[in-house]
Order: C-alpha cells, then sequence, then structure tokens
C-alpha cells in the first residue's frame, strides 16, 4: 500500500534521512527569499534532529529576522504485514 500523500503547500520542507543539510538549507533559504514569511520544517523519528540542526543554521542564518515555534503530535500509520499466504494490517500511532 502506498503511503498517504504529504501537504504539497509551497512553503513545507520535509526533512528525511537521506538528504544533506546543506541541501535542506539551500530549501528553506530560497522559500524565505521567495518572500515567504513562514516555512514550515516536518520530520519524523531520527529525522528530528536533522530538523532541529536544520532549525539553528537557519536561526543563526537570519539572526533576529526570524523566530521559531517547536510543535510535536501523533500520527496515525498503517503496516502491512505479510504473511505466506494472507495480508494483515495493523494501525498505530507515531509520536
Amino acid at each position: 500500500r502506498r503511503p498517504p500523500q504529504r501537504s504539497t503547500a509551497e512553503n513545507e520542507v520535509y526533512v528525511a534521512r537521506r538528504q544533506n543539510l546543506a541541501v535542506l538549507f539551500k530549501i528553506v533559504r530560497k522559500l524565505f527569499d521567495r518572500g515567504h514569511s513562514e516555512v514550515l520544517i516536518h520530520a519524523m523519528g531520527p529525522c528530528i534532529t536533522k530538523a532541529l540542526h536544520l532549525t539553528q543554521d537557519v536561526l543563526q542564518h537570519y539572526g533576529q529576522r526570524v523566530t521559531y515555534e517547536a510543535r510535536h503530535g501523533t500520527v496515525e500509520v498503517v503496516d502491512d504485514i505479510l504473511g505466506d499466504f494472507e495480508c494483515d494490517v495493523e494501525e498505530r500511532r507515531v509520536s
């Protein structure tokens, strides 16, 4: 099963495990340079640390011109468990 669609707003950045921090910083910088007053950085699990480092880099680059607000929440995920002849589905919540 395919994962649910991400929000496609232009001012949202999703941090993934294989993305380089420098590339993410350039993406955020371009969004601010295009006139966006707010950029949302999303991360889950082990990528949260990378998102925080990205936020620190943005704050250091822009200084007092930007502020940040951290939020956390819980999302629902669906696991497909493949057996020999059947497929089970389990839903769980991830913080």
